[in-house]
């Protein structure tokens, strides 16, 4: 599994990773790209020019590899509180 936290004041800051990056990162961390692309169900051309920066992921091939990786999302409910506390 990989872990990233990621830390958002409000709705207006940007995370300090974004999922994009911590996709490439975990991208660039594999053994193979060819397993992952196999395994994920992912082309194997997609991934590398997604890697290069080249193109974006759809988001059903994003969540494909954030399965793959063990990449998981929360939200933040405490954030979720105080953005309706201050009306947003």
């Amino acid at each position: 599994m990989v872990t990233f936290s990621t830390t958002m004041s409000n709705k207006k800051s940007k995370p300090e990773i974004t999922l994009t990056q911590m996709l490439q990162e975990a991208l660039g961390k594999a053994e193979s790209i060819r397993l992952v692309s196999r395994e994920a169900g992912v082309h194997h051309a997609s991934l590398l020019r997604f890697l290069r920066g080249e193109r974006t992921l759809r988001l059903d091939k994003a969540e494909a590899l954030m399965n793959y990786f063990g990449i998981r999302v929360h939200r933040d409910e405490n954030l979720h509180a105080v953005n309706k506390q201050e009306g947003k």
